[in-house]
């Protein structure tokens, strides 16, 4: 994040939205984020999330897409943490910093549980994780907005991947416009595309009583329903030192109860799953770009290295990250 943007999020401006949501400015802390500002707080017993989002990053009609979505799916007994209305009644206040930059805030219930470990990746929890995955695909194709959230080849994240990666690089950028081009061209229909969370790694969610909760939508779009899968596998074995089939026993193995529980909620076109390498490789490179983004201290990080080493060269020889037949064998 820009240090511009840092520094612009003053006290004066947190002690506003604290005023906004009718809660103490001290007991308002900091507790990380990466494209945002992320905050909590402790109200009544009950904890909340306190989010600023820059101007530059996102729109108020794209936060706004995203929390009427949300809500949607709250509503719909979805598990995801509830927004929570100002003061005002409103699912977002907007800071002016300046006459062009504002900040928007929104507030969510803080996602109770605790996070995922290896030892709760059983059977059980990956035919539940499908069931949910699957019910909020079967609730998106009914979804209408009032506020549209953008498609995911809007982000122009391919268009910072020009500017941003080196001469050495350029080439990564080509294998990436190649991709996008081959994605942009699969059908669309409702059983296939639609409003998704896009980025369901372990990170965003929370496991409790036996049940999943998810939570920062940021990066919310509208994509094929496929993205949300190959998501789910690309980065629970992302750091993994397994390869071939050692590598596609143990994704097979992870998929068959994650079907299981999907296709309790919404049914796929399994001739569908043939693009699943591709949705693979879309997110490779779009880490390999998110990284770069993000800095010179994490890109000579020990994980920065380790992904670039690990992930460059499968880019450029555009090499499938898993074997098709193998994995979904038992469809």
């Amino acid at each position: 994040m820009e240090i511009a943007i840092q520094n612009a999020l003053t006290e004066g401006i947190i002690r506003e939205s604290a005023r906004l949501y009718d809660t103490p400015f001290d007991t308002i802390k900091k507790i990380g984020g990466f494209e945002n500002f992320v905050y909590e707080y402790e109200k009544k017993g009950e904890n909340y999330i306190l989010r600023f989002v820059h101007s530059s990053h996102r729109s108020k009609e794209q936060v706004f897409a995203e929390l009427e979505f949300i809500d949607f799916l709250d509503k719909n007994n979805a598990r995801v943490s509830t927004v929570i209305h100002s003061e005002n009644d409103n699912l977002l206040e907007v800071i002016k910093i300046n006459q062009d930059d504002y900040f928007i805030i929104s507030v969510f219930v803080k996602a109770p549980g605790e996070k995922i470990k290896l030892i709760d990746l059983t059977n059980e929890f990956y035919e539940m994780f499908g069931e949910e995955v699957g019910k909020l695909h079967k609730l998106t194709k009914k979804y209408k907005p009032i506020h549209k959230r953008i498609d995911w080849d809007e982000e122009l994240l391919l268009e910072k991947s020009r500017k941003l990666l080196g001469k050495n690089d350029r080439i990564l950028v080509e294998k990436y416009e190649k991709l996008v081009k081959k994605v942009q061209k699969l059908p669309k229909n409702i059983d296939n595309f639609g409003l998704i969370h896009t980025d369901l790694h372990f990170g965003n969610m929370h496991l409790y009583g036996g049940e999943l909760m998810f939570f920062d939508w940021d990066d919310a779009a509208y994509k094929h329903f496929i993205s949300d899968i190959a998501i789910v596998i690309f980065y629970r074995f992302m750091n993994s030192k397994l390869s071939g089939d050692a590598l596609d026993k143990e994704i097979a193995l992870m998929l068959a109860p994650f079907f299981k529980g999907y296709l309790k909620q919404n049914s796929i076109d399994i001739s569908f799953l043939s693009n699943l390498n591709d949705f693979l490789m879309l997110r490779t490179i779009v880490l390999y770009v998110v990284i770069h983004m993000a800095g010179e201290e994490l890109v000579d990080s020990p994980w920065g290295k380790q992904y670039i080493e690990k992930y460059r060269e499968r880019i450029i020889n555009e090499t499938p990250y898993l074997t098709l037949e193998k994995v979904t064998e038992f469809l």
